[in-house]
């Protein structure tokens, strides 16, 4: 019989995926976004906050009661749906993950998104 097994290693692919940023106000929780600039001569992105959905059901959340307003958090459904299917293929056929991602653990008031322009 062929035994088969996984071995996948990850440095920062975590970094490639789509995140949704949040931010803690006097309100309750809001998604930060991006968006256009309100009266600027040219289109220039800045960042904005509106209270959707997701945001609003963070208020609820009793890990987060305590936070202070400007903590910020980061929340990648997509990661965790790679981490659930890797580790349903490793369960099944075996193998093993090395997964690396240097981030905070912690609730902090800084964001990790970065871009660059002409550099």
């Amino acid at each position: 019989a062929v035994v088969s097994t996984q071995s996948t290693g990850m440095n920062e692919f975590f970094d490639a995926l789509p995140v949704h940023q949040f931010e803690k106000t006097a309100d309750g929780w809001v998604e930060v976004m991006v968006g256009v600039e309100e009266g600027s001569e040219e289109d220039r992105l800045c960042y904005t906050t509106y209270r959707t959905g997701r945001a609003r059901t963070l208020d609820l959340e009793k890990e987060l009661a305590g936070a202070a307003n400007g903590t910020r958090f980061e929340f990648s459904p997509l990661s965790r749906g790679v981490v659930k299917t890797l580790s349903e293929r490793i369960a099944a056929v075996g193998g093993a993950a090395l997964i690396i991602d240097y981030g905070e653990n912690t609730l902090t008031s800084d964001f990790t998104f970065r871009a660059f322009r002409n550099h």
